[in-house]
């Protein structure tokens, strides 16, 4: 009995036999194919792709088969292609599938010189001998020199261009070079072009296994000169991420380029698409939409294009989004979520995601060259550091330290500007020094519950492992379309949206202006995604935890005088249960006395907690360490009270807050 087992395609070329064909999901045209091993496959071929259509039409038409005026369908129904021989040339997508490149009947001359012996293919190398230049001669064997009497002497063992490449970020040019090793394994090395043509960096490839010595490392400098000039085509690629200009036009970059030239992203960042843009989002659809916390997430990362796209003219720095809160609320599930629409979301991968278990250049080099594309930081409590303030700074300007060369002149700076996601159950401004400037540049959304609960978490977390990097592109070529002046106006206008409504809501002080430029981002992203994918997102929801998040901004940047404020007016309202001089109430919040430059303001604990929490204050420590910071509280050392005797004589423990005077607050108290 013959055995048939399962061919595991590799990239590469092939002589086949078709077995059978069919189509299915009337989308694919089914190519069950065996090579002489007896291993078979299936070959799936979109049936919109007419080029390969068209190539097995006409090796039938070729084969006299008569399929003229014949469609597919009438070729599949017929069987016109089972039992034909053809040569198939596979290679890998940008998904990392090996699909169908070309196909042709066996005797049609393929680019590459074949030997297809037991189905096996050998080293590709050149068809026939090609002349290089005026001097030089390449075949498979090796590289020859032109002597003068016109014969030819080999100089080294077989070595070619096979690409010319062209970092448009740098303009630096490589060159990728086909080589025969001394194992006579055909193998491919990516050099810098001066490696190439500079006959002394020439020798340093010897142990990567290139035919290169003292003698003939001149010669082979002067052969990749005259050989690169064969090449009419550079392939593009790039370094850095987001947006930027070619050629006076803007583009956007992340795997591949939106805009007028075709580049391929080659960096360190895993940014390739993955897996099912379907997938992915029916995900959004079934997980996401409908919970505001994670529509906030994600129009939070998409932010970063249209920052990124109008940033630099309207004077706009980073973006910094701080997650704080308990554990077990998904911070993590939502920068990964966020990440996910532009790439890969494994921490344990170099990408847009990391953590603060590295130093803190280390972090700020990965943001280097991000202009449009977000990055995320994940759980602060990983971090060495104790003060956060200048890693804020940094964070925010958008630009390295400046450093000198050896020549003690200015090296370029590189710069970044984007949307900086960050978490942890430590908020990232109560580590830093208190300083409202810090406080206007971050976004600090606490104690908010991210994911509905575990399962929705995990679900989340098993589609974006598999599917990511297919909606940031999209929605950056949605922006890209749109002219800039379109996009400034149309932020103007939603940034007094915001204004109006933190105004509507009594929540705003000197900062709130500047911080309505920032807020204006994320609602200005979440109308434009509504409309990229015609949906609804609950956009009254995010703008309510925006003001939310603004009036714990505003009490902690202005914590003192806010809370001072408060008292103020709670002893104005309730100034008649306060004891005086001669006012002795029944029902008694404490006592006011009167000093030369300010009011005591003398309450028990209880009553001093339950004016905190109507004031909107969730935490009484934190209210008495600001007062007593700016000198608003008589205490004892090492404690918040002092130790005073009550109307029945006992002693007890009490707050005393030190008001200035103000005659309309106490005006109608005698004490």
């Amino acid at each position: 009995m013959i055995k048939i087992s399962k061919w595991i395609l590799r990239e590469g070329t092939y002589e086949v036999k078709i077995r059978q064909a069919e189509i299915k999901e009337d989308k694919y045209l089914t190519l069950n194919i065996e090579n002489s091993e007896m291993k078979r496959a299936n070959l799936n071929v979109e049936l919109d792709n007419v080029e390969l259509i068209s190539k097995i039409i006409k090796i039938l038409d070729d084969e006299k088969q008569n399929t003229v005026d014949r469609d597919i369908n009438y070729i599949i129904k017929e069987k016109l292609l089972s039992g034909l021989v053809v040569i198939i040339e596979l290679y890998k997508d940008e998904n990392g599938i090996v699909v169908l490149k070309d196909i042709a009947k066996k005797t049609d001359n393929f680019k590459n010189k074949l030997d297809v012996a037991n189905g096996k293919e050998k080293d590709i190398v050149v068809e026939k001998e090609i002349k290089v230049g005026k001097d030089f001669l390449l075949d498979e064997e090796g590289v020859y020199k032109i002597q003068k009497d016109g014969e030819k002497q080999q100089i080294s063992d077989y070595m070619a261009i096979k690409e010319l490449i062209n970092n448009i970020d740098t303009n630096d040019y490589k060159i990728l070079i086909s080589y025969k090793a001394p194992s006579s394994e055909i193998k491919e090395i990516e050099l810098n072009r001066d490696e190439c043509i500079n006959k002394n960096k020439l020798l340093d490839l010897i142990n990567k296994g290139l035919d290169v010595s003292n003698s003939n490392s001149g010669i082979l400098a002067e052969y990749f000169r005259a050989f690169e000039k064969k090449f009419k085509e550079i392939r593009n690629v790039h370094s850095e991420l987001g947006f930027s200009e070619y050629k006076n036009k803007d583009i956007y970059k992340l795997y591949k380029v939106i805009g007028e030239l075709d580049s391929t992203y080659n960096g360190e960042y895993d940014i390739k698409p993955k897996g099912n843009k379907e997938e992915y989002e029916a995900m959004l659809r079934e997980e996401v939409y409908g919970r505001c916390e994670l529509e906030f997430i994600i129009v939070s990362a998409l932010s970063a294009v249209v920052l990124g796209y109008i940033g630099d003219r309207n004077s706009l720095d980073s973006l910094i989004i701080h997650l704080s809160g308990n554990s077990s609320t998904g911070k993590s599930t939502a920068l990964k979520l966020a990440i996910s629409l532009f790439g890969c979301p494994d921490p344990k991968k170099i990408g847009l995601y990391s953590t603060y278990n590295t130093t803190e250049n280390a972090s700020i080099k990965k943001l280097c060259g991000l202009k449009g594309v977000p990055f995320a930081i994940d759980e602060i409590s990983l971090s060495k550091n104790k003060d956060f303030t200048n890693f804020i700074y940094a964070l925010a300007n958008g630009s390295e330290k400046d450093r000198l060369n050896k020549n003690s002149e200015l090296k370029e700076k590189s710069v970044w500007l984007t949307t900086i996601l960050s978490n942890g159950e430590k908020s990232i401004l109560e580590s830093s020094k208190r300083n409202s400037g810090l406080k206007v540049r971050v976004i600090e959304a606490n104690n908010f519950s991210w994911s509905k609960n575990a399962e929705n978490s995990e679900k989340i977390t098993n589609c974006i492992s598999m599917n990511y990097g297919h909606i940031g592109i999209e929605f950056a070529k949605c922006i890209l379309e749109k002219s800039k002046s379109e996009v400034e106006k149309r932020f103007k206008e939603v940034k007094n949206e915001v204004y109006e409504l933190l105004n509507e809501k009594l929540v705003l002080d000197s900062m709130t202006k500047r911080r309505c430029s920032k807020y204006a981002l994320i609602i200005l992203t979440a109308y434009y995604y509504e409309e990229l994918k015609n949906i609804k997102l609950n956009i009254d929801g995010i703008k309510d935890m925006l003001v939310k998040i603004e009036g714990e901004s505003i009490r902690s940047r202005n914590f003192s005088e806010s809370a001072i404020d408060y008292i103020k007016q709670y002893v104005s309202k309730y100034k008649k249960k306060f004891e005086g001089k001669d006012n002795a109430s029944i029902d008694t919040l404490g006592k006011l006395i009167i000093k030369n430059d300010h009011v005591e303001v003398q309450m028990n604990k209880i009553s001093f907690e339950e004016m905190v929490k109507q004031g909107g204050f969730e935490d009484k420590t934190v209210v008495l360490k600001e007062l007593r910071d700016k000198g608003f509280l008589n205490h004892e050392k090492d404690r918040f009270t002092r130790s005073r005797k009550n109307t029945l004589g006992y002693t007890e423990d009490v707050y005393v807050v030190k008001l200035p005077k103000e005659k309309e607050v106490f005006e109608d108290v005698e004490v």
